[in-house]
């Protein structure tokens, strides 16, 4: 039987070791919640209730949030979404988390990382005045012909990653989260 605990344990030393912060969060899929909760130590150190779940929380279609009463320290964050991918002849859906991967991230800040603004110049609709904008800016103008109104927005920012070494992504069935 995988030792779920003992291994969070050791992701947890060696992202204080890499980074100076611990794990606080990790990412998976609904399969990989499944094994984590069906795991027999997962189970053993919540105790002897029939929920190995400390809470359980929908975060929205797809995603919801738990921690375990073995590791109250850690919040799952369980989501199955992904993208529809074109390669040329098909679309394929590509998950964000792979089903045997997880994410482990430590809470979040801003020691490792940011969201960044930048700016464009924007005119106020025709004839409008010219100014730079930063981040979220939004501005509208009438118009006659169908009577109404057009609205207009530019968003200019993006996360940036600071510290890569506070995010691990890694494989976790095949010996590591499987059984």
């Amino acid at each position: 039987e995988t030792d779920i605990p003992g291994q969070l344990q050791s992701i947890n030393s060696a992202m204080i070791e890499r980074s100076g912060m611990g794990l606080s969060h990790v990412v998976l899929t609904g399969l990989a919640w499944q094994q984590v909760i069906n795991n027999q130590r997962v189970q053993l150190l919540g105790g002897t209730g029939n929920v190995v779940f400390e809470s359980l929380r929908r975060e929205g279609p797809g995603e919801f949030s738990a921690t375990l009463r073995a590791l109250p320290w850690i919040t799952f964050h369980v989501v199955d979404y992904g993208l529809e991918v074109y390669d040329g002849t098909t679309h394929a859906f590509t998950r964000l988390i792979e089903e045997d991967h997880a994410a482990f991230l430590p809470e979040v800040s801003p020691r490792w990382a940011r969201y960044l603004e930048g700016s464009e110049i924007v005119t106020d609709g025709p004839g409008g005045s010219r100014q730079e904008r930063y981040g979220f800016y939004a501005t509208s103008y009438p118009t006659h012909d169908p009577s109404g109104w057009n609205l207009l927005a530019v968003h200019n920012g993006i996360p940036a990653l600071l510290m890569p070494e506070a995010i691990a992504y890694g494989q976790i069935s095949g010996g590591s989260y499987g059984g």
